[in-house]
């Protein structure tokens, strides 16, 4: 085997493995950050309205900042 291919090889085994100790570190019952972060969108999206959506939007339109819609 060549040195590249066992570089390649250990590399792969080491992401697998350094993967796989991430997910068990976390505890079971809790949620992840993905699901944390779409809870969180769901409970914003529902305290708002079209009419603020669409005021945001017309705010937004003119703007060339980050802030800005491209």
């Amino acid at each position: 085997m060549s040195l590249s291919r066992l570089a390649l090889t250990v590399a792969l085994v080491l992401a697998l493995f350094g993967g796989a100790t991430a997910v068990r570190a976390q505890a079971p019952g809790e949620p992840d950050d993905g699901m944390r972060l779409a809870d969180f969108v769901e409970r914003r999206a529902a305290s708002t309205s079209f009419a603020a959506l669409e005021r945001f939007g017309r705010e937004a339109m003119p703007r060339t900042d980050r802030e800005g819609l491209n």
